[in-house]
């Protein structure tokens, strides 16, 4: 089956920002105390949270109070000009620490969908190659509650019965058809995510590349 065939092919990404909302306003308040941590100076040396107060008041102060020479450029001696360099500069500083949070939630939202395109694609892989993938029924009932990797990677969860009886979780794209009981799986262990052994599948047909029935 080509990559593309597979609901793996593409990560839901609407439906993984929307998720990340409340991560995101967590993330965005720690690097909002860590911007007031690291912006502390000789000068001015308060708890983090005040500090962070401080410098988004300070921002929104410099941001208002723009000098008008410094808007035209009409500078008449060195120390205007001197003036409006060291404004500009300051400025600068408090917009890099205004933004900063905001850079966090950038740099968590890349590498948290980053890591969930890369799981998206070893499960494509495995499954369009049938390397280390197998056939599960899925058991009835079929559903089990989801964890956090399941919720992070838009996967539902379900239970499939393999090799002698055994039973494992399987991790369904949520944008895939949603598997009955007795249905047949093709199966992929991805490796051991958030501190255990995780499996990905797709309800089996004679074009998915199967190298096993059974789990060994």
């Amino acid at each position: 089956m080509p990559m593309d065939a597979t609901p793996f092919h593409s990560v839901q990404k609407r439906l993984f920002l929307v998720r990340m909302i409340r991560p995101g306003i967590f993330v965005v308040f720690i690097g909002f105390l860590l911007m007031g941590a690291l912006s502390r100076s000789a000068e001015i040396d308060l708890p983090a949270l005040p500090m962070a107060q401080y410098q988004y008041s300070k921002f929104f102060h410099e941001l208002v109070n723009v000098p008008s020479i410094c808007v035209t450029g009409k500078t008449v001696n060195e120390f205007q000009v001197q003036q409006c360099q060291a404004y500009w500069n300051t400025l600068l500083v408090r917009t890099f620490w205004f933004s900063f949070p905001f850079l966090c939630l950038i740099v968590f939202l890349f590498f948290g969908f980053d890591y969930v395109w890369l799981t998206y694609r070893r499960a494509a892989k495995k499954i369009e190659t049938g390397k280390g993938a197998f056939v599960g029924v899925v058991t009835n009932p079929p559903d089990v509650p989801n964890d956090i990797y399941g919720w992070f990677h838009c996967f539902r969860l379900m239970s499939a019965q393999v090799q002698k009886g055994q039973q494992i979780q399987v991790y369904i794209p949520l944008n895939a058809p949603k598997p009955e009981p007795g249905s047949r799986l093709s199966i992929a262990d991805v490796g051991k995510r958030f501190g255990r052994e995780r499996y990905v599948g797709v309800i089996y047909t004679p074009h998915v590349a199967v190298v096993s029935i059974e789990k060994h």
